[in-house]
């Protein structure tokens, strides 16, 4: 017999269907594999959402591919996929306006200059070196272009940059 020890990728879609049959396990309540208009409003509720009829029937509708009133677990999975495209579709754009406030002179870079320029615009005064060492901690290995892990560390860069003004 032969196994190959190269990843195929299935490892990581089969692990992340797990996850989503466990969570799908949770709102179909009477485990009949497939999630009613009550069960999904039962579920909405548990999350803090208090749903109408309509918002409810307008949600199935969106979901439900086949037209059976019910959501199957291939439709609650892509479900899933589009809740997760959207969070992260505003994710990134709430790190790109971030960085733009940031990015005084609109070089794709935040240099300590930048930084210190934003922070007076603030009401905060800082040192040049008191930038460059914010820049450093807050980003550390990772240039500061607007690539996506350094956009990701804005907010960070944010924290950090109050942290060093508040030792003053």
């Amino acid at each position: 017999a032969v196994v190959s020890t190269q990843s195929t990728g299935d490892e990581e879609e089969d692990a992340n269907d797990v996850i989503l049959r466990q969570a799908f396990k949770l709102y179909d309540t009477d485990n009949n594999g497939t999630i009613t208009n009550e069960e999904l409003r039962s579920a909405l509720k548990t999350l803090g959402q208090d749903v109408t009829d309509r918002e409810v029937a307008d949600l199935m509708g969106e979901v439900d591919a086949d037209g059976d009133n019910c959501i199957g677990f291939d439709e609650f999975k892509e479900m899933i996929n589009k809740i997760e495209k959207i969070e992260n579709t505003a994710y990134d754009a709430y790190i790109d306006e971030t960085f733009k406030v940031f990015d005084v002179d609109n070089d794709d870079l935040i240099t300590p200059r930048d930084l210190r320029h934003t922070l007076r615009k603030l009401g905060l005064q800082c040192s040049y070196d008191e930038a460059c060492g914010i820049i450093t901690d807050s980003l550390k290995d990772i240039k500061t272009h607007r690539e996506r892990e350094a956009r990701k560390r804005m907010p960070q860069l944010a924290e950090d940059a109050e942290r060093v003004i508040e030792r003053r």
